[in-house]
């Protein structure tokens, strides 16, 4: 990928899949990138960095089996120094590959606007990017399918370019859409050269397959530059570059930079060792020398750094993120409304039943289908206790033998109890409202019979409701206990 322009024109959101896609902010010869805003449920957003496929690429078969295959590959490779890879979408025509956005710069562009001013990079913050590139190759290397097999994965285009450097003072490696594991399907044709000419090993121009050597090799390549702020080869055609890959002079870095430590010199040419067997036998091993001989800055230095060298462009890319993060809340801002209406029921504050004269009735949200098994046994319950009390008040007025009768005998009480409801002094209504209450728990009745025994000698509490007024001798008491323990209060006292 190319670095991004600094003033990237402003163009409308376009949505693929459940990704909004907004302004280019990088470029290469297969696809583009740009900011996304992902969307999922509750209204939930995140920023990312979108791989587009370019529409003449788009329909070519073989270049949409290479960005699916980037996907697959790139998704065992779990490492910081490694931009992750979250999602591949194929929608609308269109073929995503969907990123972490990391807020910094490519190191291609850095050494570019370092260069332009006539500077070089500190050679501590040259080792701790290049340190930061080699374990992030060396996690690739080391990548093990689910079976634990190692994928045999080869960047096989590490470039600056290639390796972005955030805020955070971390470098991270991306694109490993020409990357290859053993299992991958073959997607390139035959004959044909991946990435950039000036970072490809020598035993590559000669037809080998690219192994990891051939990464530690483009990394050496891309430490030399990185000190000496020049290219290690430069001719004016590719025939004249590939002689000097296969047969040039190399000069080490101490040529161009004096002040580089002892031992410098001997880590970068032996990781650029036209033979790959001279050179270091895996990235972590370049990384172990290189720190040794050169120990990496903070990457409180790194930041620092960067944030200086692309001040311009990391102001625009942070307007740009704040409008798409704007516009990105206003798109979501409709599924968190939806969201915000609906309710959770609780338990615990769930509204009993009412009798009604339409019969129970419930207050309560419809519930989750997870749920509605056990508020529908609850429900039950309910009825079950509401038509036992209604029964029991039909059977009292019928004269049926009452419980309190059978509590002197012996007898359990285990129905659920009926009490009066208090009316408030302007409730104008012929017959006290009826409220049921939850029947008593199996233990709780089934205590001692002598408890029993003292309880059913006892008047029900009922709070401090006050009886109705009680007329003729009959009203003393005015209540009867029907054959489920219910209290029921006798007709002729109501009047």
């Amino acid at each position: 990928m190319t670095a991004s322009s600094p003033d990237p024109l402003r163009v409308a959101p376009r949505q693929i899949g459940r990704y909004w896609l907004y302004e280019e902010i990088a470029f290469g010869g297969m696809a583009s990138v740009h900011l996304g805003r992902s969307t999922g449920d509750a209204g939930f957003a995140r920023t990312v960095a979108v791989k587009r496929l370019h529409p003449q690429y788009a329909k070519d078969p073989e270049f949409v089996a290479m960005l699916v295959d980037e996907g697959r590959i790139a998704e065992r490779i779990r490492h910081p120094n490694v931009v992750s890879v979250l999602d591949v979408v194929a929608a609308n025509g269109e073929l995503l590959l969907v990123m972490e956005y990391v807020h910094g710069e490519s190191l291609g562009k850095l050494l570019a606007t370092e260069r332009a001013a006539g500077k070089r990079v500190e050679p501590a913050i040259v080792s701790a990017v290049v340190v930061g590139l080699l374990q992030g190759l060396h996690a690739a290397h080391d990548a093990r399918d689910a079976n634990g097999a190692p994928l045999g994965i080869v960047h096989r285009d590490v470039s600056p370019e290639n390796v972005l450097v955030g805020v955070d003072g971390i470098a991270r490696v991306l694109d490993f859409g020409i990357a290859m594991a053993a299992e991958r399907v073959q997607t390139t044709r035959d004959g044909q050269l991946k990435g950039k000419l000036g970072y490809i090993a020598p035993e590559q121009l000669s037809g080998k397959p690219a192994t990891p050597a051939a990464d530690v090799y483009a990394a050496g390549v891309v430490l030399w530059q990185a000190l000496t702020g020049r290219k290690l080869f430069e001719a004016p055609n590719e025939a004249a570059i590939m002689m000097e890959i296969v047969q040039g002079d190399i000069q080490p870095p101490s040529r161009f930079v004096t002040e580089l430590p002892e031992g410098v010199d001997d880590v970068v040419l032996k990781a650029i060792a036209r033979d790959p067997g001279s050179r270091y036998a895996s990235a972590d091993e370049l990384a172990s020398a290189l720190e040794t001989a050169l120990p990496p800055a903070k990457a409180r230095d790194v930041s620092r750094w960067v944030n200086e060298t692309a001040k311009t462009m990391l102001a625009s890319r942070s307007a740009l993120l704040a409008r798409v993060e704007r516009e990105g809340t206003e798109t979501t801002e409709g599924v968190r409304a939806e969201v915000s209406r609906v309710s959770i029921p609780v338990v615990a504050s769930l509204p009993g039943p009412e009798l009604t004269s339409g019969g129970a009735t419930m207050s309560t949200p419809a519930p989750p289908r997870r749920q509605r098994w056990w508020l529908a046994a609850l429900a039950a319950l309910g009825l079950v206790g509401l038509g036992a009390g209604i029964s029991g008040l039909w059977m009292a007025q019928r004269g049926q033998p009452t419980s309190q009768e059978a509590a002197h005998a012996g007898g359990v009480v285990s129905a659920p109890t009926v009490v009066t409801k208090k009316e408030a002094p302007s409730a104008s209504v012929a017959e006290p409202a009826i409220v049921v209450a939850p029947a008593t728990s199996a233990t709780a009745v089934a205590s001692s019979s002598a408890s029993t025994r003292a309880s059913a000698k006892q008047p029900v509490a009922t709070s401090d409701v006050k009886a109705p007024p009680q007329r003729g001798a009959n009203c003393n008491p005015d209540y009867v206990v029907d054959a489920q323990g219910v209290k029921r209060y006798k007709k002729e006292c109501l009047r």
